[in-house]
C-alpha cells in the first residue's frame, strides 16, 4: 500500500474519527501477548495465530498507559523445513494496517516457507486504540483540512490518546517488545515504502534484534520527501514518456505522445472515471498528472499506460479510467490501494498524520518545494503540488510536535540490507534507493527497468534474488537474470 502512494505517503482524504480510548495501564500488563480469533481467515495452505500485545504508549514512560498491538503469525502447513529466523512484515503508508491484507500477501512467494508476522502498526488496522478520522461529524463549510484535523486531533485528545506517540521511533520499540514478547533474539525484517523508514529505524535503535533486511521502494530519514514529491513524479512521468519514444513499437503506435500530452493538457478536458457504467469521478485535466502519478505505483499498469494515454488525448478516456477506476472505491474519490489489495478497515489517516507531521514534514521548506518545481509546466506543477499543499494544511490542524533532528540523519549500519528499486516509481524514486544505501555498509541493491512502487513480487527474478539473499546474504548477488525481465507495450 502497499504499493500506491499509501501504501507510501499519499494524500488519501475521507468524509468524516473513529477512536478507542487508551487502555488504562492497570487493564494488561506490558508485555503481555493476549491470543485472539484472528480478524482474518488464514488463506489456504497456512496457519494463523493472532494475539495483541500490549506496550506502552510511550516507551520513555513504561508504567503509564498502555495500547496493544494486533499480530497475526503465519506459518506454513505441511513444511517441517522452515528458517529458525522469522520475518517481521512492515507494511507501507503510514497508515495501513497488514493483517486485513494477509490473504494478498501471502501470494508472494518471499512469504511462503517461512513464519512470518504480520503486524498492525500502532493507531492501525486491529491494533488498540485505532486513529481513524473517517466517522466524525464536522462542519463541511469549514476551511479543509484545517479544521476537519483540528477537530480529529480534539477528539483524540479527548479520548486521552497522546497523538504525539504515534510516531517511527515509538514503532520501532514496538517492534522491539514483539521479538522479545515472542521469543526471538533476531528477526529478519521485510518494510515497503514507509516500512523500510521503519525498517530503517527498528536497524537504527534496535540493531542486535535485526538479522538482515530487505528495503523495498525505500524512504531514507535524510531525503525530504516533500520537498521534492513534484519533481519526482514530474520525472516519473517523462520516463514513461521517454521510455515510450525509445521503443520502436511504441513510438510508432504512439508518436510524439509527450508533445501531444502537454498540449492536450492546457485544453482544460475533464476525464470522466467509470467503473461498471457507474461515474466515480470527474477530473480536471489539471488534475490528471496526478492521476498519473498514482498509476505509475503499479508495475503491472505500466505497460497499458501509452495507449491509455494516447486514448485519453483523442477523447476516449475509457482505457485509462478503467486502470484508475481499479485503485479507487466507488463514489469516494479516495486513491490508494489496488482493488486486489485494498482493506476492509482501510487508512488510519490520524496515525499517518502523527508521524508525517512530526518525522517528516517539519523538516521540509516549502519554499524549496516551491523552488524545485518552477521549471515545470504550469499544468503539471499546480496538478502535482496539490497533495503537497493538503499535507501542510492537515498537520497544520493535527497539530503534534516535530521530532527529534535524528529523524532527518542517515541510517549507518553493518546489518545485511537488500534494497528494491523500480525505475519508474513516483514517490520513492532510484535516486532514493541510492541514498538509503548510503549508510549501509552490507547493502546490496536490485534495480528493475520498467517497475513502479513495491516490487519484490515484480517478476521471477526478483523474488529468486530476494530468496537468496534471505539465505545467504554475505554472497553478492548474480543479477544477470534481470537481464531477461523484457518490458513491453501493449498497444491495442
Amino acid at each position: 500500500m502497499t504499493f500506491l502512494r499509501h501504501v507510501a505517503w499519499t494524500v488519501v482524504v475521507f468524509i468524516g474519527v473513529s477512536v478507542t480510548a487508551v487502555t488504562p495501564a492497570h487493564a494488561q500488563a506490558v508485555g503481555d501477548m493476549e491470543p485472539i480469533d484472528c480478524p482474518v481467515a488464514p488463506p489456504n495452505g497456512f496457519d494463523l495465530s493472532c494475539s495483541l500485545l500490549t506496550v506502552p504508549e510511550d516507551h520513555a514512560n513504561p508504567d503509564g498507559a498502555v495500547i496493544q498491538i494486533a499480530v497475526a503469525v503465519s506459518t506454513p502447513v505441511d513444511n517441517d523445513d522452515l528458517p529458525e529466523t522469522p520475518l517481521v512484515y512492515l507494511e507501507g503508508g503510514p497508515g495501513y494496517g497488514s493483517l486485513d491484507s494477509i490473504d494478498y500477501l501471502l501470494t508472494y512467494e518471499l512469504f511462503a516457507d517461512r513464519i512470518v508476522y504480520f503486524v498492525d502498526q500502532r493507531g492501525t488496522g486491529y491494533s488498540l486504540p485505532s486513529l481513524f478520522c473517517d466517522e466524525f461529524l464536522f462542519d463541511k463549510r469549514a476551511a479543509f483540512p484545517v479544521a476537519y484535523y483540528s477537530a480529529c486531533a480534539a477528539a483524540v485528545a479527548d479520548a486521552g490518546i497522546q497523538r504525539e506517540m504515534y510516531t517511527s521511533a515509538q514503532i520501532a520499540n514496538d517492534i522491539a517488545a514483539l521479538v522479545e514478547a515472542a521469543g526471538y533474539l533476531q528477526v529478519d525484517l521485510f518494510g515497503v515504502s514507509y516500512g523500510s523508514r521503519l525498517a530503517l529505524t527498528v536497524m537504527r535503535d534496535h540493531p542486535s534484534i535485526v538479522r538482515r533486511a530487505i528495503l523495498d521502494s525505500p524512504v531514507p530519514l535524510q531525503i525530504n520527501m516533500y520537498e521534492q514529491e513534484v519533481v519526482n513524479g514530474y520525472r516519473s512521468i517523462n520516463a514513461l514518456f521517454s521510455a515510450c519514444a525509445a521503443d520502436d513499437a511504441c513510438n510508432g503506435a504512439f508518436p510524439n505522445l509527450a508533445e501531444r500530452f502537454h498540449d492536450w493538457i492546457n485544453t482544460g478536458q475533464p476525464v470522466t472515471i467509470e467503473r461498471l457504467d457507474e461515474t466515480i469521478l470527474t477530473l480536471r485535466s489539471r488534475e490528471v498528472p496526478g492521476m498519473l502519478f498514482e498509476l505509475l505505483y503499479v508495475s503491472e499498469f505500466i505497460p497499458q499506460l501509452p495507449r491509455a494515454i494516447h486514448e485519453m488525448i483523442e477523447g476516449n478516456a475509457g482505457p485509462i479510467g478503467r486502470l484508475y477506476g481499479r485503485i479507487i472505491p466507488s463514489g469516494s474519490g479516495q486513491t490508494g490501494l489496488s482493488a486486489a489489495q485494498d482493506t476492509s478497515l482501510g487508512y488510519a489517516d490520524g496515525m499517518r498524520l502523527s508521524v508525517v507531521c512530526a518525522d517528516e514534514l517539519p523538516f521540509n521548506s516549502l519554499r524549496t518545494a516551491e523552488t524545485l518545481s518552477l521549471e515545470l509546466p504550469v499544468m503539471i506543477r499546480s496538478g502535482l503540488y496539490s497533495a503537497v499543499q493538503f499535507m501542510i494544511g492537515a498537520c497544520r490542524g493535527w497539530g503534534v510536535p516535530a521530532s527529534a533532528d535524528i529523524e532527518t540523519q542517515t541510517v549507518e549500519s553493518s546489518i545485511p540490507a537488500l534494497v528494491l528499486s523500480g525505475a519508474f516509481d513516483p514517490i520513492t524514486p532510484p535516486l532514493f534507493a541510492d541514498a538509503a544505501l548510503e549508510g549501509l555498509s552490507n547493502g546490496q541493491i536490485i534495480r528493475v527497468a520498467h517497475a513502479g512502487h513495491g516490487i519484490v513480487n515484480v517478476n521471477r527474478c526478483v523474488v529468486e534474488l530476494s530468496l537468496a539473499f534471505l539465505d545467504d546474504p554475505a554472497t553478492r548477488l548474480d543479477l544477470t537474470c534481470l537481464e531477461d525481465y523484457v518490458p513491453f507495450w501493449r498497444l491495442r
